[in-house]
């Protein structure tokens, strides 16, 4: 059950995570040719990384998603209790140790925390965004896309995804330049 990945394009490395429910998911590395944990990955016999519950919050097991940063190479990842809550964190990718970068306080509506980040991306400048499934409680947060800051977790809504699909549990941006070509 890999729930999230992501290419360190620093490293060309991608990692992913474990769900392992009910105890904590594990950091991996994944074989790019073929598609294969990779054994031995962070040492001699560690296959993979226990991801530990950040501090104060022993019931956030649960890591949904994870991207790097384009712009410094950190790794952020989504973590929460079964859909319930969440909180924005950066993994060390060598050592899966956890720093907790905030709540997702949702700025559009005062109180709100939104749950259930599922999907988490940058795009090209480094803006973080994240999307949420439809398993949190609140029916405010359910199928949108936030804007979120890197700095403090703050999430600002951009808006609802078509109500035609629901559970919006991973999402993509550009982290490149397209370039174009015009021919006469």
């Amino acid at each position: 059950d890999i729930d999230g990945i992501s290419y360190d394009k620093t490293t060309k490395t991608l990692y992913g995570v474990l769900r392992r429910n009910p105890a904590n998911d594990v950091l991996l590395k994944i074989s790019l040719t073929t598609g294969a944990h990779i054994p031995n990955a962070f040492g001699p016999g560690q296959d993979y990384l226990v991801v530990p519950a950040p501090a104060g919050f022993p019931a956030f097991k649960d890591v949904d998603d994870l991207t790097f940063d384009p712009t410094n190479g950190d790794l952020y990842a989504t973590i929460d209790d079964g859909g319930t809550g969440g909180i924005l964190i950066k993994l060390d990718k060598n050592t899966a140790a956890v720093t907790i970068i905030g709540t997702y306080n949702d700025t559009s509506l005062a109180g709100n925390l939104v749950d259930d980040i599922e999907g988490l991306s940058f795009d090209t400048n480094g803006q973080l965004y994240g999307s949420t499934g439809n398993n949190g409680p609140d029916a405010k947060d359910k199928n949108r896309l936030f804007k979120l800051d890197k700095t403090t977790g703050a999430a600002t809504l951009v808006g609802p995804f078509p109500s035609t699909f629901v559970d919006y549990e991973s999402l993509g941006c550009l982290t490149q330049l397209a370039s174009l070509v015009l021919k006469k």
